[in-house]
Order: C-alpha cells, then structure tokens, then sequence
C-alpha cells in the first residue's frame, strides 16, 4: 500500500503529514433557477493515517485548509474524508 499511496498528494491533519489522493470535481446541481456547477472536495487516505477523525475537523491540502464534514471508511483499510470549504 505505501508504494502505491507514494506518489499522490500530501495533506496535515492533526500536525501529522499524510499521503492520499486528493479529488476536486466538478458536478452539476439543479437549483430552484436551473443547474449550477459545484465542487465535491474529497481525500482518500489510509484508515490508520486518520485515527478519530472526525466532523469539523481541519486539514490542509495544497496549501488550503478544508473542513472535514464526512467520513466514509469501505472497511478495507481506505477513508474518504469529505471535504468542505464552507464556514473557515
């Protein structure tokens, strides 16, 4: 897993570095006015990189501070933190 997780972004979480792969999509969303384009922030780390994660917790990925607003571990050694710029 290290080697494969190597070569992907580095994010600070909690003053620790950790290495994930960092997506910032674009996708569109229906409003009352018709459809906007939004961001879904997320980082894939590994599980035990992120112990007692939480909702609002920060980190900082590319020299940009996101706050942690979901938390989703498949159970096989991956987290995605879902990621929110929203309120810092």
């Amino acid at each position: 897993m290290n080697e494969l997780i190597s070569d992907f972004d580095q994010a600070i979480w909690g003053g620790v570095s950790i290495n994930g792969v960092f997506n910032n999509n674009f996708y569109p969303s229906s409003m009352q006015e018709g459809i906007v384009e939004t961001s879904s922030p997320e980082f894939t780390c590994k599980t035990s990189d992120v112990p007692g994660v939480a909702h609002g917790n920060e980190i900082t990925i590319n020299n940009k501070v996101y706050k942690v607003i979901g938390v989703q571990p498949d159970n096989a050694g991956l987290t995605t933190l879902i990621l929110s710029r929203e309120g810092l």
